[in-house]
């Protein structure tokens, strides 16, 4: 009975016994993937014992995800789960509508704290520097994982329990002493789920004014966050953030000259130019009326650039 794999499970991570969780890990990962209906069908349905099963099976799949130590030089278990979060996303989506509260009931919590595994899996170590290069193109590809699985995560928790999450660790970024790490990489998962907000937008007319409310307070945010970014990483992400939310420029116009501001600051940076001009490149794209009054300040720093 699965149930009775966590204790058994816990006990192996305690005692460092990778080898065995990695076994319980592939078996259950198999289940998942070859059998996402069942699960979703279990989860969904009246029967406790199955409903208990399909639980337990995603409970462990979390702790897989959640597996202690930085990948991948201490631990590359992690990145194993990646696959099932989106098939169980897919099948939640496509599910019969009216499974989907029974199915939210256990779905929304479980990726609630996949936010929060992946947020933290996804902050830079304080030794990057001492790793192979290997080991770092290893853990670039795998942030790249984990900002497609925070898109699995968005269309399950439906994007505004989301940006609740991530406003609150933003909040707790600019009032409190934290490393450069925590804050980048909250930064990285808003540009992570940048393309659902506008999908969202564009499909629903109800999320998409309430995404119309909350947005350009985020993005006055970005915009005068440049003093608080003070590392070149946490510079480069944010550039990149604010370049993911170009299509929304023109719900927060009146703030569009400090994000231009903070773009064109990176330009003459060797270490931020081309995360600048990527930035630009999008925000000029979609918002080439808004930014007549500033074209001239542009032109110009692109000049001296």
């Amino acid at each position: 009975m699965v149930t009775s794999l966590e204790p058994i499970l816990k006990a192996a991570m305690d005692g460092g016994d990778v080898e065995f969780c990695q076994g319980i890990y592939e078996v259950l990962l198999e289940i998942a993937e070859s059998h996402s209906s069942l699960v979703i069908r279990w989860l969904g349905g009246q029967d406790q014992r199955l409903k208990g099963l399909a639980v337990e099976i995603l409970n462990i799949i979390l702790s897989c995800s959640g597996f202690p130590g930085k990948f991948p030089v201490d631990e590359s278990l992690s990145d194993m789960a990646f696959g099932v979060w989106y098939i169980i996303q897919d099948e939640m989506v496509n599910a019969e509508e009216q499974e989907h509260k029974e199915l939210d009931k256990w779905l929304v919590p479980m990726y609630y704290k996949l936010v929060t595994i992946l947020l933290g899996k996804a902050a830079y170590p304080a030794d990057l520097e001492e790793w192979s290069s290997e080991d770092r193109e290893a853990f670039r590809c795998y942030r790249q994982d984990i900002a497609d699985c925070l898109m699995y995560c968005y269309y399950i928790l439906r994007g505004g329990v989301l940006l609740d999450l991530l406003d609150g660790q933003l909040k707790q970024c600019l009032e409190q002493s934290v490393s450069w790490q925590q804050l980048e990489t909250v930064l990285h998962g808003y540009g992570s789920v940048s393309e659902g907000l506008s999908d969202d937008q564009d499909k629903d007319e109800q999320t998409g004014s309430n995404l119309v409310k909350r947005i350009p307070g985020f993005i006055q945010t970005l915009g005068t966050l440049r003093q608080k970014a003070d590392h070149p990483t946490v510079q480069n992400t944010l550039l990149t953030t604010l370049g993911s939310y170009s299509s929304w420029y023109h719900h927060a116009r009146e703030y569009l000259p400090d994000v231009i501001d903070t773009t064109l600051g990176g330009l003459s940076n060797p270490a931020l130019s081309q995360s600048a001009s990527l930035a630009l490149k999008d925000i000029v794209k979609e918002n080439q009326a808004l930014l007549a009054p500033l074209a001239t300040r542009i032109l110009e720093k692109c000049q001296v650039s």
